[in-house]
């Protein structure tokens, strides 16, 4: 099988011809397996239960689905278009659509943190180098290799100790370099995303599918610097790179790398063996498809492993589509037109290449009858044409898929969802919510009641309406109201609204997802705080079992086919005997609990008598509110700067005290100069008042009365003035009760007694 595998993968010139005859026999017994997948899953019902599924989360039902544009998938097969009558409402009021949403968001939000890893590479504990290390003891049979070499005793345990403390040294440091190398894996392959649209899944349809790791191939675009350019541009040779007219050889480069990625597959294409059970691995295989169009196919045949006469092949006959009956004889050219539409289909089959499947290739030549012979395959089939086919990258045969139930179903790999749990509430509020439209469209119009043979409408139509005209007959003599009137019927709207009610309640109950998850409040929210935190609290337990399963389906497995794939094609020194603590996502729910406590811890692990470190517990809180204590934290020459400011010796408290009093006596001095310059000031004021008084004075005694009153101007602006310099004096000192000596335009604050303002 390595042979044929090779050859086909090579098409080398030395290998031996192949054999599409018997490469076409072999696809047709993988046809019979997929054939077999296909009808199994649809006989356990599961695709019945999950096209309702898609279309309640899509908002409609049997009632509403022929006033709705379903785009997404025809109905499902045996159902027909519901005869419902006109005047019935068939609203269809969406809260499964809400609830999936919210459950996804929440789980997405707590497993998939930005800040940390939901998972943890820790290296294997060995409990005898362990012991080495702490000096508990030395076993017995290095002691015999120190008496064989002749070793004192003491230098040997101390040689012994420095090697165990070395070895678990390296071995915890394996474990970070692993650990930092799968997650530069997921930021490549974008392992978030793919695992969000693996939990969106799984709420909607109750189960989501991961695949990986598997080899893709990453293009990427790098900056390249050419050492002689860096050459080129030292000064000595600038003038020469010129001169020659040297054209550098740096520049953006695409390289292509092929590494290990995790991707989401959607579940309507995943089949696994029908004999499963709850576990795919269980199975004996599984196939995954996905579509191609023609121009995709043709690309194909520039990839390395596929077949060109395969797709060739493929691309003459035109698209078709599986079948669950597929029988090996009609193969693809009895096939009937309405197959061969839309794009391509191509299969991809895992599983064990069997002792029949072996000998239609020919190559159990020398191998006996009671061998047991199997081969883990990857094999691709388009068009029921096998196109490639090579060995599984696992060695051990397991499948690189992981299935994620949100809740488990009996003896299924497929679980329930949301969208399953609130089926009966959502008909609950559907129902309930149509009979209020009902009742609402009955009470709006009324009921109405006519005296046959008395009034007869004037169009020939009975019924309510603007402007409508009814004839009274000519022989009756009675009051109109006597033959005709309007029954009104009642609005039942707070009894329908219970039902309506009811059905919300029901799918909190249901899923254990309360409405407060959507940002709303429900009749079961309490009102007081404590009740809320105790309703959150409560609430969580169904989200700490989803975490719980997620890491059991999903972290445990996809971590360690990780761990796998480093041993066989990783570094070296990247190699170790680890293991995977996959309680990431469970301390992450119990962390969005703690988060409501953070904040009350502030003032205990500031007091040093708990020997608690204030910096992480700031770390803690930041990412409680999702930011990154990295963005908060000191540039390294800033902290550098601070620690040594720190680390100096405190000053002496003479000195400080000395520094302290030689500056309050230059303010002093500085206040003292620049009330000697207001002196001054006032004095060239006044000298200059006086020169212009003394001048008026002359002109008023040749106006007689007129001097008197220039006498008195200068007597009052000279009190005026000694006035403001010493209200001044008095403010600049601040002296406490300061009376007031100049009347100020406005009341000064603080000089009234509190609450009598306006009596002073």
């Amino acid at each position: 099988m390595v042979e044929f595998a090779e050859a086909v993968a090579n098409q080398e010139t030395d290998k031996p011809p192949i054999d599409f005859e018997k490469l076409d026999a072999f696809g047709d017994a993988l046809c019979d397996l997929r054939a077999e997948a296909i009808a199994g899953r649809k006989a356990a019902g599961i695709d019945d239960v999950w096209a309702e599924d898609e279309e309640y989360y899509e908002g409609m039902d049997e009632h509403s689905r022929d006033q709705e544009k379903y785009a997404w998938r025809t109905k499902p097969p045996g159902q027909t278009m519901p005869n419902v009558a006109s005047t019935q409402s068939t609203v269809f009021p969406n809260i499964t659509g809400p609830f999936v949403d919210a459950a996804a968001a929440r789980i997405s939000d707590m497993l998939l943190p930005t800040d940390e890893a939901n998972f943890k590479v820790n290296p294997t504990p060995i409990p005898e180098l362990t012991s080495i290390a702490k000096g508990e003891g030395v076993p017995k049979e290095a002691e015999q290799i120190a008496r064989q070499a002749k070793i004192p005793e003491e230098q040997f345990k101390q040689q012994i100790k420095a090697a165990a403390e070395r070895e678990l040294e390296q071995a915890k440091e394996r474990a970070r370099k692993e650990q930092k190398r799968i997650e530069d894996w997921h930021i490549e392959c974008q392992y978030h995303a793919q695992v969000r649209r693996v939990i969106e899944d799984s709420a909607r349809l109750g189960c989501g599918v991961l695949k990986g790791p598997m080899p893709q191939s990453q293009r990427k675009p790098v900056y390249k610097r050419h050492w002689l350019d860096a050459i080129m541009e030292l000064p000595g040779l600038k003038m020469f790179a010129a001169a020659m007219e040297y054209q550098p050889k740096s520049g953006f480069q695409y390289t292509e790398e092929i590494q290990p990625g995790s991707k989401w597959t959607d579940p309507w294409d995943f089949f696994p063996d029908p004999n499963c059970g709850d576990n795919i691995h269980n199975g004996s295989y599984v196939w995954e498809r996905d579509r191609l169009t023609k121009n995709k196919v043709r690309q194909l045949k520039d990839q390395p492993g596929y077949l060109v006469e395969q797709l060739n092949k493929c691309i003459q006959e035109g698209p078709i589509l599986a079948k669950a009956d597929y029988s090996s004889e009609r193969r693809s050219e009895s096939q009937p037109d309405d197959l061969k539409k839309g794009k391509y289909e191509i299969w991809y089959f895992t599983g064990v290449a069997e002792r029949e499947h072996l000998q239609v290739l020919g190559i159990l030549d020398g191998i006996s009858e009671s061998q047991d012979v199997s081969i883990p395959v990857v094999v691709t089939l388009i068009n029921n044409h096998v196109v490639k086919i090579t060995q599984n990258v696992y060695d051990t045969g397991e499948y690189p898929y992981d299935v994620f139930a949100w809740r488990r179903r009996a003896g299924s790999w497929a679980g329930i969802g949301v969208a399953r749990q609130v089926r009966v509430a959502q008909k609950i509020v559907s129902g309930g919510t149509r009979r209020l439209m009902d009742n609402a469209g009955v009470a709006s119009a009324g009921m109405l009641v006519l005296k046959e043979g008395v009034i007869t409408p004037a169009d020939g139509k009975v019924g309510i309406a603007p402007h409508k005209i009814y004839l009274m007959g000519e022989e009756y003599e009675g009051k109109v109201g006597d033959a005709i009137d309007v029954i009104t019927i009642p609005m039942l709207v707070n009894e329908l609204m219970a039902i309506v009610e009811f059905g919300f309640r029901l799918a909190e109950q249901n899923t254990g997802l309360a409405m407060i998850l959507q940002g709303q409040m429900s009749s079961n929210t309490p009102d007081t705080a404590a009740g809320q935190q105790l309703f959150q609290n409560n609430a969580s337990t169904t989200l700490r079992r989803l975490a719980k399963n997620f890491d059991d389906q999903i972290t445990e497995p996809h971590i360690r086919r990780y761990h796998q794939w480093i041993l066989l094609y990783g570094e070296e020194d990247e190699k170790a005997d680890t293991q995977i603590d996959a309680l990431g996502s469970s301390a992450l729910v119990e962390r969005e609990l703690q988060n409501q406590e953070i904040m009350s811890m502030g003032g205990l692990v500031t007091n040093p008598v708990f020997k608690k470190d204030p910096a992480k517990w700031f770390d803690e809180y930041l990412k409680s509110r999702h930011f990154d204590p990295k963005q908060f934290a000191y540039d390294d020459d800033k902290w550098q700067q601070l620690v040594e400011k720190l680390s100096q010796p405190p000053a002496d408290p003479r000195v400080e005290v000395a520094k302290l009093q030689a500056q309050v006596k230059e303010k002093e001095w500085e206040a003292k100069a620049a009330e000697a310059d207001k002196d001054r000031e006032f004095d060239l004021i006044l000298k200059g008042l006086d020169q212009e008084l003394q001048n008026m004075k002359l002109t008023g005694e040749h106006q007689g009365k007129r001097g008197i009153n220039l006498d008195t101007l200068k007597t009052r602006l000279t009190e005026t003035i000694m006035k403001l310099r010493t209200q001044e004096k008095l403010a600049f000192g601040k002296a406490v009760g300061a009376p007031q000596v100049a009347t100020p335009p406005t009341e000064p604050a603080g000089r009234a007694p509190r609450g009598q303002a306006y009596q002073k």
